[in-house]
């Protein structure tokens, strides 16, 4: 008797022990055999890197959304979505866990599927907690934002070595070519300090909010978003190698066709990477995230 297809609420999530991945097994990678085991050989066969122990693992996952329910033998079931792109951070480092891509328009081909498009933003954000406006304290905002471990989105314009005023709260956009000024909290005809670009990347609108709860304490927070969209991106000069289209979105995301597959148009939505992890006793790694095809 040959190997049935499954039926299931949709595809299964799976970390791998060896390299603490994220992966989607979709429906259709999956078969039961005979006996009732569930097994995954036509979606591993696809996929580089998986050690023997990650299948072990796999398997017991399985097992238990069997035994579940969750996954049930069907004569002719409804394919789950298959994978259409992969979303991956540019750097490697938990920084990547910050940035999301929100699908917002497709525009499908249905001639030449590689010339659909879709209208994509990108959003990345930083958040700096615990600042000072006090120059001798650890936090003090002239030493943070020049020496902070995170990707910088932006720097001080000046370097600053005596105490400043306590900022305004509020949100805080470009007024010139590069300029960010964030004002006093005692005037806001006067300025705190002043942030600009930190990578040199045109284009993308910058904006940072302060969050400035006590003047007493000398504390507070900034977070700082930098978005940038693009629109009517063709699908098949998308994905990597870089071209015209993907050229604008290099500094925060690469865009690739998922192992074993075709890129395709993905779900309207909003994907959050995730996964990333900094350098410790192993490779730092980047974040990612699956977009799946609708239905």
């Amino acid at each position: 008797m040959a190997n049935r297809p499954l039926t299931g609420s949709g595809p299964v999530p799976f970390t791998a022990p060896s390299n603490s991945k994220l992966y989607y097994v979709p429906l259709t990678g999956l078969s039961i055999k005979p006996d009732g085991k569930v097994e995954a050989s036509d979606w591993v066969t696809h996929i580089s890197g998986l050690a023997v122990t990650d299948q072990e693992s796999l398997d017991k996952v399985l097992a238990v959304l069997v035994e579940r329910g969750t996954l049930r033998p069907g004569v002719d079931p409804t394919p789950g979505p298959s994978q259409a792109l992969v979303f991956r951070a540019t750097r490697a480092g938990v920084a990547g866990n910050n940035i999301t891509v929100s699908i917002m328009k497709v525009e499908p081909d249905v001639v030449t599927p590689g010339n659909s498009k879709l209208d994509l933003t990108v959003v990345e954000s930083v958040e700096y907690k615990d600042l000072s406006t006090d120059s001798t304290n650890a936090g003090f905002v002239g030493t943070r934002l020049d020496t902070a471990a995170l990707p910088q989105l932006v720097k001080l314009k000046a370097a600053l070595t005596a105490d400043i005023e306590y900022p305004l709260a509020g949100k805080y956009d470009v007024t010139s070519p590069d300029d960010i000024n964030v004002t006093q909290q005692a005037g806001a005809a006067k300025t705190s300090f002043v942030l600009v670009d930190a990578d040199g990347v045109t284009g993308p609108g910058i904006s940072v909010v302060v969050t400035a709860p006590d003047k007493n304490s000398k504390l507070f927070a900034l977070t700082v978003t930098r978005t940038t969209t693009k629109l009517g991106a063709t699908l098949s000069t998308l994905v990597t190698p870089l071209s015209a289209d993907a050229d604008s979105l290099k500094h925060a995301i690469v865009v690739v066709t998922p192992t074993g597959t075709q890129p395709a148009l993905p779900e309207l939505g909003k994907y959050g990477l995730i996964g990333g992890s900094d350098k410790t006793t192993s490779p730092a790694v980047e974040s990612a995230v699956v977009a799946f095809t609708d239905g």
